[in-house]
């Protein structure tokens, strides 16, 4: 009988917070734009799929990374805040996937690794000293939220991989997941090749991020590579090139010069790496093809390179040089930073205390 009353009062209170989670759902979604009632009833159905199997919500997370919108949450200083769909469904499908291990016990406890130490080390001192820097005034905390989160956001799909995967099969979905979304990605850009436009990544308006595209191209194309080198399957090692080949034009037309400086010491790490002599061979007829098509690019790609070292006059060190706009200021930015951070090397700043140039919350 008093068991039977426990069970009763446990649906009560379960249908009391669905009840209450509804109707704020429902005011939110009646005040809210769009895109963030879009989001708010995506983040519901993904809630309900991941916790009845959790491994889609993996799937939905590699689809979603590269093909899902970004909208602006709050306005700062000289900047919106953005976040996209995939950040929100993350921190979701994490939460919904912790949840379900509490329901169900026999799922058993978190795995253990290496990493998660000096993850959550690292997770506390950033929190730590961005809470003092807030404390200090050098940091807004709205901006400072959204970078943490996008940090740490990543370290709970770290966690749910982790965890999740526990055989070959699962592994090679997951990875077959992401040549499927990498072609995909593709074949949006390719009416910007066409047009010969600079390629960027899909839903992300104007004027987009080139170097977003060209950075994941990279990657992916470094998987690829590390696939193909290790094949045994001459089918398996076609599809590899033929995907390889699928993805160079778009990543060619991103005219991102950060994404070209790392090819070429992409397949060098790949050579060295390797303990299949054919890769070694491959990798090095792939560079020495690269070096001679350089003189045959399309004229962008040669203008974009070309524009580097032409324009105003900055001081690098001890040697000036003439350089473009943008890298001029990024090479300021970084040289402020490090006289900046003289001033406090142990405690920092905090994310996004000490600049916020490109890639200078990272100081």
């Amino acid at each position: 009988m008093n068991n039977r009353g426990q069970i009763d009062l446990r649906i009560i209170g379960l249908v009391s917070l669905i009840l209450l989670f509804s109707i704020f759902v429902a005011r939110g979604i009646s005040i809210s734009s769009p895109k963030v009632a879009i989001t708010i009833a995506l983040g519901i159905g993904v809630c309900i799929v991941t916790f009845l199997k959790p491994e889609l919500g993996l799937y939905i997370l590699v689809f979603s990374m590269l093909l899902s919108p970004e909208f602006e949450v709050a306005q700062i200083p000289k900047r919106a805040v953005a976040i996209r769909i995939d950040d929100v469904l993350l921190v979701v499908i994490f939460f919904t996937w912790l949840a379900r291990l509490a329901i169900n016990k026999e799922l058993g406890v978190l795995r253990f690794t290496s990493l998660n130490r000096l993850i959550l080390g690292y997770t506390i001192i950033t929190i730590i000293f961005t809470a003092r820097g807030i404390i200090a005034g050098e940091v807004i905390p709205i901006r400072s939220f959204f970078y943490l989160l996008k940090y740490i956001e990543y370290f709970f799909l770290y966690f749910m991989v982790s965890n999740m995967v526990r055989d070959k099969n699962q592994i090679k979905g997951l990875i077959i997941a992401m040549f499927i979304t990498c072609v995909i990605v593709c074949i949006t850009t390719y009416p910007q090749v066409l047009r010969g436009e600079r390629t960027t990544t899909p839903f992300e308006g104007e004027p987009g991020e080139p170097a977003t595209l060209g950075g994941y191209l990279l990657l992916m194309m470094a998987v690829i590579l590390g696939f193909f080198l290790y094949s045994s399957s001459f089918r398996t090692s076609l599809c590899l090139i033929v995907l390889l080949l699928f993805a160079a034009p778009p990543f060619i037309f991103s005219l991102s010069r950060a994404s070209y400086m790392g090819f070429v010491p992409m397949l060098l790490t790949l050579t060295f790496l390797t303990k299949k002599k054919r890769g070694i061979l491959i990798v090095g007829l792939i560079l020495l093809g690269t070096f001679y098509t350089a003189g045959i690019m399309p004229e962008s790609v040669k203008e974009r390179i070309g524009i580097t070292f032409i324009g105003k006059e900055y001081r690098v060190g001890p040697v000036r040089m003439e350089l473009e706009e943008s890298a001029g200021v990024r090479i300021e930015s970084w040289q402020s930073m490090l006289k900046k951070l003289v001033k406090s090397p142990l405690w920092g700043f905090g994310v996004t205390g000490i600049g916020f140039f490109l890639d200078g919350q990272y100081f």
